[in-house]
């Protein structure tokens, strides 16, 4: 459906934008309790978080090559960890894609079959969503009035949980044919390495949130780490918001309670994305160097 998909990209490039400029609206009438904000950070919490970004670089190749091991095709960590960090650029490319898109055509060019790629693109789309709704649902639904996030969190687990059960049926009727097969063993490797993934995350995520005394929170960092995982998991779902950019921001300063406006705090959750900028340029100058 050509006219749908051109739609998506029409909605796409006039949201991101808008996007850009509610934050930046917001972020103007709370000007001086944010300029309070950022000049109380604390550094040290502040490159703990850009240091945990990092370590995820590192185990991020991880996935795809125990991925395309249990399919029948193999790649070294190394190649697959450097694919992963010179193709880091692509994230800053419009569309929010061509990380992916670039990491995948190299993976072809090292040998990777067509069908055991296609279950990587596969897995790498799912398993994410699945496994941040699983941990944030969970996580919000312990803290929270179970008629407002608590409830929706719970509801999203549950769907994600149902989503981790088709995804391996999926792949091994209708992705991967005889004689080559998905093991059951594999594919709770891949669960626990995407889980590991995504913890490391939440932890980069807290330590970012901990810089900013002023943004004095009630919330213990198991719920900081959850409304992350969660409000990531609905940025991810929202098409029209490459990178989820004002839909994650937005629901993060929904779920957390700080003593900010939700502007306020939305814009202080935005500039995490700095902290993600930070690393993939350290991590992306360091693959460079061969």
């Amino acid at each position: 459906m050509v006219w749908a998909r051109r739609a998506v990209e029409w909605m796409k490039f006039i949201f991101t934008p808008l996007a850009l400029g509610f934050l930046a609206y917001f972020g103007w009438h709370a000007r001086d309790a944010l300029r309070m904000v950022f000049e109380q950070a604390r550094p040290g919490y502040l490159a703990a978080s850009v240091l945990l970004w990092v370590v995820l670089h590192f185990f991020a190749p991880v996935f795809p090559t125990l991925v395309f091991r249990a399919c029948g095709s193999r790649i070294t960590y190394g190649k697959a960890f450097m694919i992963h960090a010179r193709r880091l650029p692509g994230r800053y490319v419009p569309g929010g894609i061509w990380h992916t898109v670039g990491r995948f055509i190299d993976y072809h060019d090292h040998g990777i079959q067509p069908r055991h790629l296609a279950t990587g693109i596969f897995m790498e789309s799912t398993f994410p969503a699945v496994i941040s709704f699983i941990l944030g649902g969970i996580g919000i639904s312990l803290f929270h009035d179970m008629s407002k996030w608590g409830g929706i969190g719970l509801l999203a687990a549950f769907a994600a949980l149902l989503g981790l059960a088709i995804i391996p049926v999926v792949i091994n009727r209708r992705m991967l044919k005889a004689p080559d097969h998905f093991p059951m063993g594999a594919y709770f490797k891949s669960m626990g390495v995407i889980t590991l993934y995504w913890m490391i995350a939440a932890a980069a995520f807290i330590c970012y949130i901990k810089a900013f005394p002023m943004v004095k929170t009630e919330s213990s960092p198991i719920e900081i780490g959850a409304a992350y995982l969660f409000s990531w998991g609905i940025g991810y779902l929202a098409v029209i918001a490459p990178q989820g950019i004002g839909v994650f921001e937005v629901v993060a300063g929904n779920i957390l309670s700080t003593p900010l406006s939700l502007g306020g705090v939305a814009v202080v959750v935005a500039g995490f994305r700095l902290v993600t900028l930070a690393a993939d340029m350290m991590v992306w100058s360091l693959s460079r160097l061969r």
